[in-house]
């Protein structure tokens, strides 16, 4: 079966385009962030132990620039072997990255070429806008100690993710669905009676999930 194809007006190929122009910002505000000194997590603890003082650039950031280059490039060249036959790569500076970012667009002729290049883009802006704090990150959930890990209610697997400031869990498994046919998302609030947390999903349904 042929791959259905993206007409111009199509809105998978629309909300590639919207990606693509939310992976430049991120791309240049993270260009911003790597001269700035990391202040706090990870970053900070690792080359700290190892230095013996905090870093002097943002090496998050940076390593995000560099990915971002390298996806661009490999996008670009795979649509251009599969729509021209030919290949070429660019060189490696943050003009032929966007050079690279437009070329997806112009190359994408197929809905599943869209939305690979769409589900790849994404998770990169996902994780800039983590970098430059725009988001909360996912965590696992918190446990009480001496019991397991409490698992997705619909998947059952270890996939539930918490977001702490916005008070939401998540099921991060791709394939998982709830009762409204939607990725599950849960509320943080506290049972009326119990006075206890608990999860109140957006299909209805509530509960901690199975904890197996």
């Amino acid at each position: 079966m042929k791959t259905p194809p993206v007409t111009d007006g199509g809105s998978d190929l629309d909300r590639l385009r919207s990606a693509v122009a939310d992976t430049k910002r991120v791309f240049n505000d993270l260009e911003d962030l790597i001269c700035h000194p990391a202040t706090r997590g990870v970053d900070v603890i690792r080359r700290t132990a190892i230095t013996g003082s905090s870093p002097s650039w943002h090496s998050q950031a940076a390593y995000l620039v560099f990915e971002l280059g390298a996806i661009s490039r490999e996008l670009e060249a795979g649509l251009r072997r599969r729509t021209t036959g030919s290949e070429s790569i660019r060189g490696f500076s943050d003009a032929n990255t966007f050079l690279a970012l437009d070329a997806v667009v112009a190359l994408t002729l197929s809905t599943s070429d869209a939305v690979d290049s769409l589900n790849i883009l994404c998770r990169w802006v996902r994780r800039g806008r983590e970098a430059l704090g725009e988001v909360e990150p996912l965590s696992r959930l918190p446990r009480v100690p001496g019991q397991p890990e409490l698992r997705c209610p619909y998947c059952t697997f270890l996939t539930l993710r918490y977001q702490q400031h916005a008070g939401l869990v998540r099921c991060v498994n791709p394939n998982c669905l709830d009762d409204d046919e939607r990725r599950p998302l849960a509320y943080v609030e506290l049972g009326r009676l119990s006075h206890e947390p608990i999860l109140a999903w957006r299909d209805g349904s509530s509960g901690l999930g199975a904890a197996q």
